[in-house]
């Protein structure tokens, strides 16, 4: 069901902006933009699996895999002031899965990092 959310909640919207603004597979950043969405897809499924269970593992594990995937795009994208931003919104999800806490407040700090990401991405072009 995480999966699924991630699909509806992430990709599909993004998707869909990405059309509206006419970004298509003809654009220089398609592919960046696609790496992006599957990042974020990623990382919604780790927090919709660390929302329902705190401490799961396969969830810890979604969420480190799109951080690092996301530090590699923004660095090949050329964003590092960008990627140092990122970075201190990711530290609040560190911290709480170093004190096995619950996820639950952080929702905020993730969707400022994903718009920050995508703006990143859009300035790198």
């Amino acid at each position: 069901p995480a999966a699924f959310h991630s699909a509806v909640a992430v990709a599909l919207p993004w998707w869909l902006a990405l059309a509206q603004a006419g970004v298509t597979p003809v654009h220089d950043l398609w592919i960046a933009h696609q790496a992006l969405i599957a990042v974020w897809f990623v990382h919604n499924w780790g927090e919709g699996r660390c929302l329902r269970q705190t401490g799961d593992r396969i969830g810890i594990a979604l969420l480190a895999a799109a951080d690092v995937a996301l530090a590699v795009l923004l660095v090949a994208a050329r964003a590092p002031l960008w990627l140092a931003l990122i970075a201190v919104l990711w530290m609040p999800t560190w911290v709480l899965v170093y004190q096995r806490r619950p996820l639950t407040r952080l929702n905020f700090w993730w969707l400022v990092a994903m718009l920050l990401s995508g703006v990143a991405l859009g300035q790198s072009g």
